[in-house]
């Protein structure tokens, strides 16, 4: 088991009579798939159907958590007051609690954290579990995890782990509405919902779905010793602009490419870059 502490993600309370419905209005995915430790994974977007913040939605007895990326918090409440008009929810961003994410749990290991909501990332199998918790019990959850056999890793690790699969950060990296949701694979990961009522931004995105207008996708480019990419940074295959760089972690970077050159090249392509030739593999989705 490794776990790390995510101390770039934030944590808002939905709560009141109209929550369900009101999120349910705004969201990109269908929340009546939340259960109790099953979580749902999606975004709002901007009424032209551009990403502004993804997030986890988690049920947490009569609210819900919204598990977004520390820049986007102020954004994010000020979004979803926005569209509160008379609606019964309270929106109180929480600043006592700390998101761990567990990778490579054993099934049958139990973890007894009093009051810590527990759930697997709805995004993908690999990217594991989530334990949120008190601040003040960091030590102690720590202390438990190794005692568990866990060993802590640093918050680079995960995120390598997070772009080699395809998966964006979009808080550190990706400038709010600049991308749609399904460039970036948010229908594959979960993240989007094609049988749900309206949603700000949803024509568009059913447009591009029913059309077939998605014209970009991720490439997973292996940076390990390489010199860092740059966001923005052009990407060149036989002297042709493809597409730019969009997230880089310590090992990895993801590049928004032309769709045509995996359909000419499924299992990948080589960059040029520097003189070097430089893997660039598609997401996981499209294996």
């Amino acid at each position: 088991m490794r776990f790390v502490h995510l101390t770039d993600r934030s944590l808002i309370s939905i709560s009141g009579e109209d929550t369900f419905s009101f999120l349910q209005g705004i969201v990109t995915n269908d929340i009546e798939v939340l259960r109790a430790g099953e979580p749902c994974y999606s975004a709002i977007l901007s009424p032209q159907g551009k990403i502004i913040c993804d997030f986890t939605l988690i049920l947490d007895q009569n609210r819900i958590l919204l598990d977004c990326h520390l820049i986007c918090e102020k954004e994010l409440v000020r979004r979803l007051s926005r569209y509160k008009l008379r609606s019964d929810v309270a929106i109180t961003p929480i600043n006592h609690m700390s998101v761990c994410c567990i990778l490579q749990l054993d099934p049958d290991c139990k973890i007894d954290v009093e009051n810590t909501p527990l759930f697997s990332d709805p995004r993908h199998p690999a990217l594991g579990q989530r334990l949120i918790h008190p601040k003040p019990a960091e030590l102690s959850v720590k202390k438990t995890l190794i005692d568990l056999g866990g060993t802590e890793i640093a918050p680079e690790v995960y995120y390598d782990l997070c772009l080699s699969l395809g998966i964006v950060d979009f808080g550190k990296d990706v400038t709010p509405e600049t991308q749609y949701p399904l460039e970036l694979g948010l229908d594959f990961i979960n993240g989007v919902s094609f049988s749900k009522g309206c949603y700000v931004g949803q024509e568009v995105t059913t447009r591009m779905k029913t059309r077939s207008l998605v014209k970009k996708i991720p490439a997973i480019i292996d940076t390990t010793n390489q010199q860092a990419f740059q966001i923005g940074e052009a990407v060149m295959v036989r002297e042709r602009n493809v597409g730019k760089i969009i997230s880089v972690s310590e090992n990895c970077a993801i590049a928004l490419v032309n769709i045509s050159e995996f359909k000419s090249h499924s299992d990948g392509f080589s960059i040029d870059r520097g003189g070097l030739k430089i893997r660039a593999a598609p997401p996981f989705w499209l294996n």
